[in-house]
Formats: structure tokens, sequence, C-alpha cells
């Protein structure tokens, strides 16, 4: 019937709207998306396009173009609850202190919406709020209880609570069902319960979920991190020492790892420490000089190399490698 629709009114909002809510409700975020984009073609100045755009882009894990939409749609129509709610979650992921502004006037023009308390707790998850942030959930909860993104939010919640058991339970139970889940929703629920069995130490099995969420995001900058990280600790508690061979192949992967998250200097830490107690004191030493000139404008990978020198003992060569990093 839609496609009827379409064909025989190929320039109506109303059909492309139609077409994309159902895609929807089909967990098809990618045939939505496609869908809302004819809808804003035909008419640009609609807000509400804009806000569906900006729906189906986060669903994607399309960060930075959800955000994009949801401004635009603001722009068109600032007292549209859905636009400040998609706002607000896409302020939350980039960490931005105005996501509870969004949240916060979305759940004033909806106050019966499950989005925006769901907006609203991931804004004070982000900002470390958990009470009132479960307060929000449970809310979001009561109001959409089956939705896979509400689960998660309430797990994490849970997670960061202390209620590393049941959250974990919530979550794998979530991860059962892959078809049920968005590409972001699918993402949280696997980093939540990484998280979680890193915590808790679990690492043959941090180990495991790690591979599982390198298979279904390959390019994801935490997710390489963490697997490589996970993997690393598995083999420090089973008492391993690596051959030299082995060593580079880890040192290989991290080294990725480390690139696609920009030197981040506690990824630089955590490598070469690694190293040490899998490889070797030298193991580190050869590593960080081959970062440092990789990396050349990181001050902080400086700072480490004399931090290694000084645990080997050679206090005249740490001295001077942290005077250079003092002046960077």
């Amino acid at each position: 019937a839609l496609d009827g629709a379409r064909e025989h009114h190929a320039e109506s909002e109303f059909v492309a709207q139609f077409q994309g809510r159902a895609a929807l409700l089909d967990r098809d975020p990618e045939a939505a998306r496609e869908a809302f984009a004819r809808a804003h073609e035909i008419d640009q100045g609609d807000s509400r396009n804009l806000a569906a755009l900006a729906e189906c882009h986060y669903a994607l894990r399309e960060l930075p173009k959800a955000l994009e939409a949801a401004h635009q749609s603001l722009l068109r129509d600032c007292a549209l609850p859905a636009a400040n709610a998609w706002m607000a979650r896409c302020c939350a992921q980039f960490h931005r202190r105005d996501a509870g502004h969004y949240a916060r006037a979305a759940v004033a023009l909806a106050p019966n919406g499950w989005l925006a308390h769901l907006a609203l707790g991931e804004a004070l998850i982000a900002g470390r709020e958990m009470g009132e942030a479960r307060r929000e959930i449970d809310l979001a909860a009561s109001l959409s209880a089956e939705r896979p993104d509400v689960v998660v939010a309430r797990a994490i919640v849970q997670s960061i609570c202390g209620e590393e058991a049941s959250a974990a339970e919530q979550l794998e139970q979530t991860l059962a069902d892959p078809g049920a889940l968005t590409p972001i929703a699918h993402y949280e629920a696997y980093q939540a319960l990484c998280r979680i069995l890193f915590g808790g130490q679990i690492f043959d099995a941090a180990m495991e979920q790690g591979r599982r969420l390198l298979e279904h995001f390959p390019d994801d900058a935490w997710a390489m991190q963490y697997a490589v990280a996970a993997e690393c600790e598995h083999l420090i508690q089973q008492g391993s020492r690596l051959e030299p061979e082995a060593l580079a192949a880890l040192g290989e992967r991290y080294e990725r790892a480390l690139e696609a998250n920009e030197a981040q200097a506690w990824i630089a830490a955590d490598y070469l420490s690694y190293l040490e107690r899998l490889g070797g004191t030298e193991a580190a030493h050869v590593a960080v000089a081959r970062l440092r000139e990789k990396f050349a404008e990181s001050g902080a990978l400086v700072f480490l190399h004399g931090r290694l020198l000084r645990h080997a003992d050679r206090g005249e060569e740490a001295a001077q490698v942290m005077l250079e990093a003092l002046v960077r």
C-alpha cells in the first residue's frame, strides 16, 4: 500500500513521513532515514522531518549528523519536544553540558513522553547525578518498558550504582535478541557489559565480549582499545609471559588502537604497563621510543618515557626527559 501511495503521490510529504515511521516500526533505520530525507526535500521548513532524521542518524550511530539534524530542527521550531529530546541525547553522547537544558525542555513540553524522560536520564548519567538519573529512567520505563534503549539505560544506571549482577543480566537478555536493537543500542549494551566484566576482573568473559564487540563494530576506537586491554589483563591473570613474536603482534594491535584514539595518554600508559608486565622493561622502552617518533606532538608520551626510565633506575636520563616534558 505504501509503495502504491508513493507511486501515485511521489511528491507527498505525508507519504514519505508515513514510510519513515513504518520503517522505524520494522526496525529498519536506514530505510527510515531515506524516507525522512525525501520528506525533508519536499518540505525543508518542516521541523518534524529533521527531528525524525536526527532519530534515524542517532539509531545508526551517525552522531554528528544526528546532532546537526536536531539543531536544524530546533532552529525551525524550538518548542518541538522531539527536537529537544534528540538534541539532548546527542549532546549527552558528546559530553556537552547543555544536554540537561534540552532534556528539561523536552520534559516540560512532553511530560508524558518516554523519550523526554530517557533524554533527561541520559543527560543526568553523563553528569553523574545518579539518583535523579535513576528516577528519570524509571519514568521512561514506566511509559515504554520494552524499548531496548530504555532497558540499556536502566542497566547502565544499575552498574554505576553497584548493582552489577542485575545490570549484567539485563544486558545479556537484551543482547540475546540483536534483531530488536538499533546499532546504537546494540553498541551501548555491549559496551556496558564489557565495562562490568572488566571492572569485576572477569577477564576471560571480558575478552570474549570484547571480541564480539569488535566483530560488530570493527572500526570503533573504544572497542579496539578495550579488546586488546582485556586480552592483556587475561594474560596477566593467567601468569603469562609472551615470546617476542606474540608480543609484537599484540603491540601492533595496541598501537592501532592507540592511533584510532588519537594517542590518548591513559591508553598509552596502559599499553606500556602491559608491555612491561608481559614482555619486560626493554620491550616497553623500545615501544615508547617508537611511539614518541610516531606521535611527535604528544607531551604525555615524553612524560611516560621519563617514568619508564625512572623505574629502570636510569635517573639522569629520566630527569632529562622529564625536563623535556615540562617545556612541551
